[in-house]
């Protein structure tokens, strides 16, 4: 996977949390599935930030 590649699922996973926000708004209160579709999208956005950190 290139860095463009990384990048854009980046963004994509970010994309789903703004989803999950969106759904949720105004207060935002999240149910156990919400939760964790949240963390995994968060673990994997940031385990492809550290790849990319990694080739600079």
């Amino acid at each position: 996977m290139t860095n463009v590649d990384r990048i854009f699922s980046v963004l994509e996973l970010l994309e789903n949390l703004r989803d999950v926000y969106r759904q949720t708004a105004p207060l935002h209160k999240f149910d156990s599935q919400q939760t964790d579709k949240i963390k995994d999208n968060i673990e994997q956005a940031k385990k492809l930030l550290d790849e990319i950190e990694a080739t600079l």
